[in-house]
């Protein structure tokens, strides 16, 4: 557990180095995209989730190790939830012409945005740094008549009421 937690500072401090280099904010507050000549400042870090949620814990532990590595000396990290992220995806996207913003997202908002008919979508917005993967499972209570993939597939399509997911929002969703 200790290298996942090592090896997720490290993505984090990476991909926050490159967010924050394309933000155009730069020491001397000079905003219109010239260089920079020290850290960031006035950066915002929007977690489309609430707080403790998982992006929320990312994005902070995030900010810490652009703080500790002298990328920048002001991080904001605030919530917007609802709607599975969609919210939070929304609010970004209106922020059009801000450049001291991003967005820390996961899988399950790629969900929220086809589940909930969004109108934002992530073709509104600019991917700029992969910081961790999502590892996906299904798994089925002990003791069901489902053994492999193919019997729940079978039986989920055969009668889709009876087969129920218990994260409706996750990309899962995407192949019914």
């Amino acid at each position: 557990m200790k290298a996942r937690t090592w090896f997720t500072s490290i993505t984090a401090v990476l991909a926050v180095a490159v967010a924050a280099t394309g933000c155009g904010v730069s020491a001397d507050d000079n905003a219109s995209g010239g260089s920079s000549s020290g850290p960031v400042k006035g950066l915002r870090i929007l977690v489309p989730n609430s707080p403790g949620s998982g992006y929320d814990t990312t994005a902070r532990a995030a900010a810490k190790a652009m703080q500790d590595a002298k990328l920048t000396d002001t991080v904001e990290v605030f919530n917007t939830a609802g709607a599975g992220g969609t919210v939070g995806l929304q609010r970004l996207v209106n922020e059009k012409g801000k450049e001291d913003i991003l967005m820390q997202m996961g899988l399950g908002v790629v969900g929220a945005v086809f589940t909930n008919k969004s109108k934002a979508t992530l073709q509104d917005t600019v991917p700029i740094a992969k910081m961790v993967e999502e590892a996906e499972a299904i798994v089925v209570p002990k003791g069901s008549p489902y053994t492999t993939l193919d019997q729940l597939v079978a039986a989920w399509k055969a009668n889709r009421a009876r087969c129920r997911s218990a994260a409706p929002r996750t990309p899962a969703v995407l192949t019914t």
